[in-house]
Formats: C-alpha cells, structure tokens, sequence
C-alpha cells in the first residue's frame, strides 16, 4: 500500500453513523475502494483509519479541499 485517502474522521462531529470513504492505493497502481457501508458507528471509522496509519506508518500528508478527504502516506 502506497498510501490511502479518506475523510478525517477524528474531527468532533455530533454524528452517530457515517459511511466509509476509504481508498487504498496499491504498489502496482490498483485501488481498492472500501464506501458507502453506511450505519457504521463514526468510533468503529476513526478505528480503521487509525490502525492504518499506526500499522503502516502513515501520517496526513495534504488535503482536498473539494471533497475534504486526506491523502495517507509517509513523507
């Protein structure tokens, strides 16, 4: 894995479910799209994106600023 966009669910939202946006960006330019699990509570997607990022190194690198997703990488 290259690196992985998804939305910055550590954010303070008052929501209780959210959908998963994630894309995982392979070695061999493949994507592996992971959304729309809609009903899913926002602590079980702060928990993926964190494990990612622990699991792979990975830290925010640059932001969308038109859909509001981060890109996942090491630097």
């Amino acid at each position: 894995i290259i690196g992985f966009y998804s939305y910055n669910y550590n954010l303070n939202t008052p929501q209780k479910k959210s959908a998963l946006k994630l894309e995982l960006l392979l070695v061999n330019d493949r994507k592996i799209f992971i959304d729309s699990i809609e009903g899913m509570d926002v602590s079980v997607l702060i928990n993926i994106v964190k494990i990612l990022q622990s699991e792979l190194n990975f830290e925010i690198i640059k932001k969308n600023k038109f859909n509001n997703r981060f890109w996942y990488s090491k630097k």
